[in-house]
């Protein structure tokens, strides 16, 4: 990662280089991600020479699974897509798309972020450990001739068909409930917390999978919610949480054909705990 993030930097000019390291200090900036469209702090894709186009997906290839790297270049891809069914109101483009590196690479704390709509990926690395929490793929379309997020649909509503009582409420909310917040009760549940979860789950593996090396969450009081409609075609949301993981899915807009994930670690978003732990033995 480290290889990647400065191969990445080594190619830019002195301008984009300026833009596009941030100190990691900058707390705000660091933790200030968001998954709507507008323009960021950092290099934009559209903005960058072939090679370092090219040596960005080498940066995400180094903390995402080759499944969610496919994932986020359907996403991107469909912003044109999107442009178009708007009539280009909305100015939409796949080279709106953001690189941004926190401090030096290589450093004991250092991070980067990709981001832009419908697509935040955040690796915070602190002596060598890395966190990659929050985590956001959406997708609008979510269904035409790519379908980057069906296997969450129809997976989690396979698990919602097969585990009694797991259906909360009949209504689905706007969005993911946490949107770009903080969460700030590490040891909490968003309620209603739904039904406890059998200890293997493919639909929490599928989310932990979306990083190199990823598993399965701590099968321990994790539990699953689903609200909303089973009927496919109508507005749905489902979560899966546990201590330090959650999960959040919703399909509501543009006639349920509009997904919003985050993958969160409650205790950990941004590296929070392995900050805490350097800070403990290093100050």
């Amino acid at each position: 990662m480290t290889e990647a993030a400065t191969a990445l930097l080594d190619g830019l000019s002195p301008t984009e280089r300026t833009r596009a390291v941030i100190p990691f200090a900058d707390e705000d900036e660091r933790r200030g991600w968001h998954y709507i469209p507008r323009d960021r702090n950092g290099v934009r894709l559209a903005d960058m020479a072939d090679a370092q186009h090219l040596a960005t997906h080498a940066l995400l290839a180094t903390l995402l699974s080759r499944h969610a790297h496919a994932q986020v270049a359907s996403i991107v891809a469909l912003e044109d897509v999107l442009n178009l069914r708007e009539g280009g109101h909305q100015r939409r483009h796949s080279g709106n798309y953001w690189v941004t590196v926190f401090g030096r690479p290589g450093a004991d704390r250092w991070g980067w972020r990709f981001e832009g709509h419908h697509v935040s990926v955040n690796a915070t690395i602190v002596d060598g450990r890395v966190a990659h929490t929050p985590l956001f793929l959406g997708a609008n379309p979510a269904r035409s001739a790519v379908a980057p997020l069906a296997a969450e649909e129809d997976e989690g509503r396979a698990f919602a068909l097969a585990l009694p009582g797991a259906v909360v409420d009949s209504r689905a909310p706007d969005d993911i409930v946490t949107g770009a917040a903080p969460l700030l009760e590490p040891e909490g549940y968003l309620e209603p917390a739904g039904v406890a979860a059998p200890e293997s789950v493919p639909l929490a593996a599928r989310y932990a999978g979306r990083v190199t090396g990823g598993s399965s969450p701590p099968p321990d009081d994790l539990r699953f919610a689903w609200l909303g409609s089973l009927e496919e075609g109508k507005p749905h949301y489902y979560r899966l949480q546990a201590p330090r993981f959650l999960v959040e899915y919703d399909n509501r807009q543009d006639g349920a054909n509009h997904i919003h994930t985050v993958v969160r670690d409650p205790a950990g978003d941004f590296g929070a705990d392995l900050l805490a732990r350097h800070y403990e033995e290093h100050h």
